[in-house]
């Protein structure tokens, strides 16, 4: 193509005519798929020669797309040709005053997208020191060059060959410079311990300029996303700085900007911050308290993402920071400080409304580990935190007087406590709360706090454990009826889903008023108010979220389910609001849930709209790497970004949450038609296949994919069109398991990968290419969550802030625990694949394993099954030793499954009777301890004594003797480990009805009695185990040998146990 057209077709793709601007569109893009060199080298020509802005913005933009996202670009082919000529236009593209700023700045990106693949191919500093020697000869190109070198950086996570020294005299060239203080920040994420760093931080922070504040804290919130521990060292004089700034009435965004820095620093280290209270949590408090109490009465009710004021940035400030930061110190500091200020008498509404409010955004692990104690050393007399605090803020709400932003929040604290705490605030608050909640429902007159009552009473009734309101529920659910016939309308869809939520929540309780709730709901779902009838449809989902639904109420299910589909089909779907919809969203889940097979007739009216949803685009917006981005105060989330290095992306949350609505929607429908799913099932896997396909990491939507993909692998079984979803199932997987993944996301993918290899072995569905290729991912996915594991526990032994990431551990541990899990099912399914690959690829780490404390458990379990598929019995000589060790290190978790797999080995692989013996006389040992009996260590003698029966069924011969039958049943009862006991107490009424004299005596009657009658009908046994109980103690209270004394052992058990003797004595067994 030559000059003059390509020009031409430039000038068309800007044409107001669609014809014209389509028919550019389809040339242009032709052109670059058949000749894509000569593309780029007019694209790079007519950005630097052309007299128009308007076509160098035009190519630099369409060069930077192509950089950023076609795979043509990034091969040393394209780099050898496009680098000479970026490189001779270079100054003169950049000193043009006709090029648009906001294209220097693209062109920048593609220089530094070219220096990172240079240097990635072949460790090349080309480009590098190009930049450096330009700028000596050009040096006010410092602003450009510095922006390159900032991508790069990031890009490349390592400074590409240049030295420190260089850079640092680009940044001192002009310190006062956002850009280049934004290099400088790109190098401090690389090495933020190098001393020479932290000197010219102090000296940047000084030379910032007034008129760049709002710039600089931009570059510093983005910096902090990751490497916020940099202002350790710095702390009392930055946020002093952050603090002036954000108090600082006379600025404007900069105030916000500075407030977001503190909960960046926040997020990106919250161990810092935690032991930096006088240094930053304190002070930080205080300024953002301050802030928040700027609010005024003309300022809107309802939070809206895109109002930033101050006061609410502020709000949304102090949560994030305290959801980050939240320990006994935060909490302590900021109730002593809303003590102090409020027991000052004619204190300012805003300022009682800012510790109120701040106070409902306390997190839930600051609440809950603070406000709730189990200090047995509390007297009788001493008031508990949470009764003190719920005191404290009542008369807020009781005064309605009280300014109604200042309840309206009080009724937000009582709400997140209901929330986060409700059966302990219920048991040890609720005779205060409760009371007070019901009195003022319509006394509220204010239209915000009016509603407000009623939500914080909806979250109150949430929950249904504290024994007064078991109690009392047929009390208060006749009050909520009662209440809901005599409310003004807008009132009643909050008295509704109240009424919802108690139902939900009184469970076994709300059965016997189902009718009674049907009824009232029936009542309202033909009122005018399509508000009323939403709620009224919302209410009754959840009231039967966790009840069975009778069969005669079958079709109240089907007339709701009925009546919110039509609403939603109808125009008045426009009058609701997003909340709404998705609530109506859920309700349609819950019905469909409760009908099942029921749910057939509606099916064609919800799953097609379904998948239309599920399938809508999501627009993704994608920035550099340093760029302004506000996703913790915005409508927005950021996704990680895959194969684009240096660039973040960005999706809009309510687009998001739509997906993910209409995609649960469909997951739910697949539950309840089973096979009557099949004509869904080819759209269903299309969708599925969509997101787990895209090139957006949207894990939200990724995650429900990978569940919907695990329903459709039994659907599609058992319509004999399995054959091609299970391949592409593992596809999904190969395709989505990379490193950037959530634990989340990788035990959803594990899951579903699970059931497509091991459903229906047998049939082959699966290649072994494809079983290869899994086994493959394992040993990374391992080193990945062990990685982040240890970065976890590196950060509480540095910060000693040990509880605070307690949770992310465990997380990480179930991820290994999955991955052992798929291991087992390998061993056992594919061994012939299986053990070759762990002695090949996996067997040297999991030595290295076993020695390590993080991955010890998982370790464990892989070696059992390794060993019992394999036979190794090599290995088995260096493990047992191992694993005897673990079992008696007094440890919980490791002992107990220690103990397991060494009942698991003992009865998979037959062991000589030397072996055997000793292994009777180590549990022995180990069972005598006195730890043992602690309740503490229960768990330990329990699963001790599951293997140790196991062992002895499989091994009779030696162990069916008298001395070992007697110490068995000396270590009875089980107490903890209920879920898999059952053999232990199947196993004693074996011996029973056998007869066996090591335990059918005299001696041990009135102990045998105690444990049937503590164990039979319960969790600990299963009902067979239990009939056979029922035979044994009918047999010996018809033996005249046995009659008398069984009476008297009768007489010695407590209530429970008598009513189970009687249980099993009169129990009438089903003729099979």
């Amino acid at each position: 193509m030559d000059i003059n057209t390509f020009q031409q077709i430039l000038v068309s793709l800007n044409s107001q005519d669609n014809n014209t601007r389509t028919q550019a569109e389809e040339v242009f893009t032709s052109f670059m798929q058949t000749n894509y060199l000569g593309f780029l080298e007019l694209l790079v020509l007519f950005m630097s020669n052309s007299d128009s802005a308007l076509i160098r913005k035009q190519c630099v933009i369409y060069l930077f797309t192509t950089a950023r996202r076609d795979s043509l670009f990034l091969t040393p082919q394209v780099l050898n040709f496009l680098w000479p000529k970026l490189k001779e236009h270079y100054v003169e593209i950049l000193s043009s005053t006709i090029f648009p700023p906001e294209g220097k700045d693209l062109f920048c990106s593609i220089i530094a997208l070219c220096a990172s693949l240079s240097y990635s191919l072949n460790r090349s500093t080309e480009i590098q020191l190009f930049l450096l020697t330009c700028l000596e000869t050009h040096p006010t190109l410092v602003k450009y060059v510095a922006l390159s070198l900032t991508e790069l950086f990031i890009a490349a996570d390592s400074t590409c060959g240049i030295s420190f020294q260089n850079i640092l005299t680009i940044v001192n060239s002009d310190i006062s410079s956002v850009t280049n203080a934004a290099l400088f920040f790109s190098i401090a994420a690389l090495d933020p311990n190098e001393e020479v760093l932290h000197r010219a931080f102090e000296e940047i922070l000084r030379a910032i300029q007034p008129q760049d504040i709002s710039e600089f804290l931009k570059v510093v919130m983005n910096f902090a996303e990751t490497s916020a521990s940099f202002f350790g060292p710095h702390m009392p004089g930055f946020t002093e700085y952050l603090c002036q700034v954000a108090l600082n009435r006379n600025l404007g965004i900069e105030r916000n900007y500075a407030m977001m820095c503190m909960a960046s620093i926040a997020r990106g280290a919250p161990q810092m911050c935690q032991v930096s209270n006088e240094k930053f949590i304190f002070p930080v408090i205080q300024c953002i308290i301050s802030v928040i109490s700027e609010i005024d009465d003309d300022a809107p009710w309802e939070y809206d993402t895109n109002d930033t004021s101050s006061n609410v940035i502020a709000k949304d400030s102090f949560g994030i920071i305290a959801k980050a930061c939240g320990n006994q110190t935060f909490y302590n500091f900021f109730i002593d400080l809303m003590n102090q200020v409020l027991s000052k008498p004619d204190q300012p509404w805003q300022v009682v409304y800012a510790f109120i409010t701040a106070l409902a955004d306390l997190d839930i692990t600051t609440l809950s580990s603070f406000v709730i104690t189990n200090d047995k050393n509390v007297r009788s007399d001493q008031m508990l935190p949470v009764v003190k605090i719920s005191l404290q803020i009542l008369p807020y709400i009781q005064n309605l007087n009280c300014h109604p932003r200042i309840r309206h929040a009080t009724y937000e604290v009582i709400t997140q406590l209901c929330r986060y705490i409700g059966p302990y605030y219920q048991t040890e608050a609720g005779q205060y709360v409760l009371p007070t909640l019901k009195d003022l429902i319509f006394k509220e007159t204010h239209p915000i706090t009016s509603k407000s009552v009623i939500q914080c009473l909806t979250a109150f009734f949430s929950n249904v454990t504290s024994k007064d309101l078991i109690t009392d529920f047929d009390i208060n659910f006749r009050e909520l009826i009662s209440m809901l016939s005599t409310a003004p309308n807008d009132l009643k869809p909050l008295i509704a889903r109240c009424l919802g939520f108690y139902a939900k929540a009184g469970n076994n309780q709300f059965t016997k008023y189902f009718p009674i709730m049907a009824e009232a709901m029936l009542n309202l779902v033909n009122d005018p108010n399509v508000m009323v009838r939403i709620s009224a449809i919302e209410a009754f989902a959840i009231s039967c979220y966790k009840i069975q639904v009778p069969n005669e109420y079958l079709y109240v299910c089907s007339d709701f389910l009925g009546k919110i589909i039509e609403i939603l089909k109808s125009p008045k779907k426009n009058d609701l609001s997003e909340k709404q919809l998705e609530n109506s969203n859920i309700a349609i889940c819950i019905l469909i849930g409760r009908l099942g097979p029921y749910f057939k007739p509606f099916a064609d009216k919800v799953v097609p709209d379904a998948i239309q949803e599920a399938s809508a685009s999501i627009e993704v917006t994608s920035v550099g790497a340093m760029d302004f981005t506000n996703e913790g105060f915005s409508f927005q989330m950021q996704i990680p970004v895959i194969n684009v290095s240096g660039a973040k992306q960005f999706v809009n949350k309510a687009d998001v949450q739509s997906v993910c609505k209409a995609l649960d929607i469909i997951n739910t429908a697949e539950g309840a038609l089973k096979k009557d799913f099949i004509r869904y099932l080819e759209p269903t896997i299309n969708i599925a296949q969509q997101w787990l396909s895209s090139q957006y990491h949207i894990e939200q939507i990724k995650i429900i994919a990978c569940n919907i993909m695990h329903s459709c692998i039994p659907v599609a079984l058992s319509n004999n069109t399995a054959a091609q979803i299970i391949p592409l199932t593992a596809d999904l997987y190969l395709k989505n398991v990379t490193l950037i993944c959530s634990q989340r996301f990788i035990k959803s993918l594990i899951r579903m990968v699970q059931r497509a290899m091991f459903i229906r072995i047998d049939n082959q569905m699966l290649g072994l290419e494809h079983y290869v290729k899994i086994l493959k991912t394992m040993p990374p996915l391992i080193e990945l969550t062990l990685e982040r594991k240890n970065k976890i526990l590196i950060g509480q032994q540095q910060w000693q802030t040990g509880e605070l990431n307690d949770r992310e551990v465990d997380k990480q541990d179930e991820v290994l625990g999955h991955i052992a899990d798929l291991l087992k099912q390998c061993f056992k399914g594919i061994p012939q694949l299986t053990i070759p690959f762990f002695q090949q690829q996996m067997m040297h780490k999991f030595v290295e394993y076993i020695q390590r404390e993080e991955s010890q458990v998982m370790a464990i379990i892989v070696w059992t099954e390794y060993i019992i598929a394999s036979n190794d019995l090599q290995n088995l000589q260096l493990f047992l030793p191992a694993l005897f060790n673990f079992a008696s290190m007094k440890n919980i978790d490791l002992s107990s499954l220690a103990f397991d797999n060494i009942g698991y080995l003992f009865t998979s692989i037959n062991f000589e009777r030397e072996n055997v013996h000793n292994c009777y006389l180590f549990f022995k040992q180990e069972m005598n301890k006195d730890y043992m009996v602690e309740q503490e260590f229960s768990q330990i003698t329990d699963h001790a004594l599951i293997a140790l029966t196991k062992i002895i069924i499989k091994y009779q011969a030696e162990l069916k003797n008298r001395n070992v039958l007697s110490f068995w049943f000396e270590m009875l009862p089980i107490w903890d480990a209920s879920d898999t006991c059952d053999i232990v107490y199947s196993f004693l009424a074996t011996l029973l009805e056998e007869k066996n004299d090591a335990i059918f005596n005299e001696d041990n009657y009135e102990r045998i009695v105690s444990l049937i009658t503590s164990s039979a009908f319960s969790d600990f046994t299963k009902e067979a185990t239990s009939i056979r109980f029922s035979r044994l103690i009918k047999e010996m209270a018809l033996n005249p040998n046995f009659a008398e004394m069984t009476q008297n052992v009768y007489n010695t058990l407590n209530p429970t146990h008598q009513e189970t003797f009687m249980r099993l004595l009169n129990y009438q067994e089903v003729p099979q």
